[in-house]
């Protein structure tokens, strides 16, 4: 096929795919920024008539009569989330006028999205309208979608009725009203509301309020609102993370409100979580809570969050909901709730908190950590509360405000979330104790830290999905780990595969996240400042649609490792386009890469594909970690042949006929055939002529047991790999023959995978495989002489070698710059 052809197939084939994830595409597309992922929405939404530009014009004239609702909903969604250029929510907005009344009720998103885009566009008129005709828009939230039509600031709306409306959560929670009152400064700066009762008795509480270069009306506004809580028995502790003397007079003003107020002013920057662990040591308080320096606290807040505390010695803190407002209390915004969980709000024990060390101290997200910290110390949640206790300000300038958008988070949010969750899973009590003045027990994104180093040196970063766990990143990892062992400085990066969608985030791999946080890998962000002698892409295909990933780094040489080729003969499932990939590389990297052969006969493939001096002079092996199978096997499995292999859903890498499956996979009970992985058996019943599957097979996936225990547990790894997909990695046969199985294998298999394997033709497989098998002996014996020819042929050091010829510019990559 054409690079076009093979384009079009690549939609196609996507498209089949995106249509039974659904949700999960727009979410991919939103979380990794991805504007191709766009092209792919609207092919499905045309089926393919139409392409994004054409379907953008058809939006214009309203000619979208065959465009299906629902993904042009979801191709909608993302562009107003995504909203990278002036265009992009003005085509959301036309595009959801012209598909909402086509949709049915669910889902909701869409309406909704509608309603918030109109809003954030002042077309309150129109709002008002899709409410009229969607009604059950009128009840989500407490009916905040026409309390924001309502609003009065900065329009005609009715004052009294707002807020009414604004108040309604309060007031249905057991709450007095909220009102703004009349003065200077904004609406969110006027808030107000009246305690009816005060509480007197019971523990001291301090409110801890870090504040640098602080704004007079939100400071105040929000200092107030601490002092006007019906607990009485507060001291508020405003600690001035060393703002200019400029602000001196203004944090007097704020000592002088009340005697429960101590400002402390420290000398030198550190952050937020510097100066709230200040404020944790100087708390008289048996309760401790925060309170942002420009957000507002109902009357109420404390005394709400202290007595469940009270009622409950175990329980380790309290958190409240919050209203999330801009300056004129609008609180639709696209994309969000207009109510949340605050992390400020989290009310805990004093003494727990300072026995645990306290905050990380880094400029951002120590907040959830310490909040998820002391529910792993104690084994209990913190209570989470149903009533709204806060408003917090919305505002373009906040130091959080470049790390989230909807359906977004920075990558350093999530890499530094996946940190300290596996630290707390994995430690016991003692280790969750921070060290006085020690380093951080997890690693600290660069984004985040108090003090940046200057550029960091790595030889290696390999990038890759890393949360997933098939063939290419099981082989990946063993690499990352053979050139960390031989003491080299390497990184991973992630980078999502968008062609496999997920609804949400996901987590590194267990493994790679371990040797992360251990500081044998570094976690390499987009824009962390590194200086990188070679990056090598783990998979071609993960480069072919790609999210935004703009970097800092200062690259030296890209190769992109290739373990199959980009299309298979017989094979409709094209994986990428050369051109595509090399055009992705240098966008992301900003450097053209070299191709490097890493699976059996790639390098002829490559050869005819990526043009002379493209290839590396050396090719990426498989390696295996030798740990993976420690142990020898004594003898077969079990009193009857036990076969196995992985399932696969590419017909091209099961046998032609149905009575080669009968020799390889016997259906009569003579032997225990076992697959693991992908249940799905459609192209073997179907070439079988059987509809279920045969009582003597068994399938098993990763949710039944590991790859390694499934491995131990089969004699005989029996594989058959269709002449036409041979260049596939020879990495499953390499972990089967290592945990001590016989392998066996086509004839042709043996020029890709060597001689670590029996080769035989099916017909001569059941009988080779009884042969064997009836003597413990010769079986043991064969077993354990595949077994070290595989551990030698596949030893860790051969990707050490491979990749020292690559890092010296003269043996492995030719034609290459030699500067540093």
């Amino acid at each position: 096929m054409t690079p076009d052809e093979v384009r079009r197939a690549l939609l196609e084939e996507y498209a089949r795919t995106a249509r039974t994830h659904g949700y999960a595409v727009e979410a991919t597309a939103i979380r990794t920024e991805s504007i191709e992922l766009r092209r792919l929405l609207a092919h499905v939404a045309t089926r393919g008539r139409l392409s994004l530009e054409q379907l953008e014009a058809a939006v214009r004239t309203g000619d979208v009569e065959r465009v299906d609702p629902t993904w042009l909903a979801r191709l909608a969604r993302v562009a107003a989330l995504q909203n990278f250029s002036p265009s992009d929510r003005p085509f959301a907005t036309a595009a959801l006028r012209l598909a909402v009344p086509r949709l049915p009720r669910e889902p909701r998103r869409f309406h909704r999205l509608l309603v918030e885009l109109l809003l954030a566009d002042g077309r309150t008129a129109e709002a008002r309208a899709v409410l009229g005709e969607h009604p059950w828009l009128t009840e989500l939230f407490d009916g905040y979608y026409a309390v924001d039509v309502e609003n009065p600031f900065g329009t005609h709306g009715e004052v009294v009725r707002w807020a009414e409306g604004f108040s309604r959560p309060f007031v249905r929670a057991g709450l007095e009203p909220v009102a703004v009152h009349d003065g200077d400064g904004t609406p969110f700066d006027r808030l107000t509301a009246e305690p009816t009762a005060l509480v007197d008795d019971g523990p001291l509480v301090t409110v801890m309020m870090t504040t640098f270069e602080p704004e007079r009306e939100p400071l105040l506004a929000a200092v107030r609102s601490v002092l006007a809580q019906s607990w009485r028995r507060l001291e508020v502790l405003v600690v001035d993370d060393a703002s200019p003397t400029a602000f001196s007079d203004l944090l007097d003003e704020v000592a002088a409100l009340d005697d429960r107020v101590r400002v402390i002013r420290l000398t030198e920057n550190g952050g937020t979580y510097r100066a709230r662990n200040v404020a944790l040591r100087e708390a008289r308080g048996e309760l401790v809570t925060n309170q942002d320096d420009d957000d507002w606290s109902h009357p109420r807040r404390v005394e709400r969050q202290v007595l469940p505390l009270l009622a409950d010695p175990e329980l380790p803190g309290t958190r409240a909901p919050a209203l999330a407002a801009d300056e004129d209390l609008r609180l639709s915004r696209p994309g969000y709730d207009p109510v949340a969980p605050h992390a400020a709000t989290l009310l805990f024990r004093t003494e727990l908190a300072r026995r645990l060390g306290g905050y990380l101290e880094m400029r951002k997200a120590a907040d959830n950590e310490l909040h998820q910290r002391l529910e792993a110390f104690t084994g209990r949640q913190v209570l989470e509360l149903d009533e709204p206790l806060a408003v917090y300000r919305i505002r373009s300038d906040s130091l959080s405000r470049g790390d989230f958008r909807a359906g977004w988070s920075h990558p350093a949010r999530r890499a530094f979330r996946d940190a300290y969750a596996h630290w707390h899973t994995t430690s016991g009590r003692s280790r969750l104790v921070l060290d006085a003045g020690g380093a951080s027990p997890v690693p600290v994104p660069e984004r985040f830290r108090v003090r940046r180093s200057g550029p960091r040196h790595l030889d290696v970063v390999h990038v890759l999905d890393w949360r997933r766990a098939g063939v290419v990143e099981r082989t990946a990892l063993d690499q990352v780990r053979a050139l960390v062992d031989a003491g080299m400085a390497v990184g991973v990066a992630q980078l999502e595969n968008v062609l496999a969608p997920t609804a949400g985030a996901g987590r590194l791999r267990r493994e790679v996240r371990a040797l992360v946080n251990a500081g044998s890998l570094v976690h390499v962000l987009p824009d962390d400042d590194v200086v990188v002698d070679l990056v090598v892409v783990g998979e071609p295909a993960l480069v072919q649609f790609v999210g935004a990933f703009a970097h800092r780094w200062d690259v030296r040489d890209v190769v992109v490792a290739a373990a199959e080729p980009p299309e298979r003969p017989g094979v409709r499932r094209p994986r990428y386009v050369v051109d595509d990939v090399d055009a992705n590389v240098e966008s992301l990297l900003g450097s053209r890469p070299l191709w490097a052969p890493a699976a059996g006969g790639m390098r002829s493939v490559l050869e005819g594909l990526v043009g002379p001096g493209r290839l590396t002079a050396v090719d990426l092996p498989v390696v295996l970690d030798p740990g993976f199978a420690p142990t020898r096997r004594r003898g077969p499995r079990s009193t009857r042949a036990v076969v196995g292999s992985h399932t696969a859903t590419d017909g091209a890498a099961w046998p032609i006929s149905g009575r080669e499956i009968r020799d390889l996979y016997p259906v009569d009970g003579s032997v225990d055939v076992r697959f693991f992985g992908d249940t799905e058996t459609d192209t073997p019943l179907r070439r079988l002529g059987m509809r279920r599957t045969p009582p003597a097979w068994l399938l098993q996936g990763a949710g039944d047991l590991s790859l390694a225990d499934f491995l131990h547990s089969v004699d005989f790894y029996v594989s058959w790999v269709d002449v036409d997909a041979r260049s596939a990695s020879a990495r499953p046969v390499v972990e089967a023959v290592a945990t001590g199985a016989v392998a066996v294998l086509p004839p042709h298999a043996r020029e890709h995978v060597g001689d670590v394997a029996e080769y035989l033709e099916p017909e001569a497989v059941a009988p080779s495989i009884m042969a064997l098998r009836s003597d413990p002996r010769r079986y043991r014996s064969r077993s354990d002489e595949l077994r070290e020819a595989v551990l030698v042929r596949h030893a860790p050091h051969h990707y050490v070698s491979a990749v020292q010829g690559l890092l010296r510019t003269d043996a492995g990559i030719p034609n290459r710059r030699s500067d540093g």
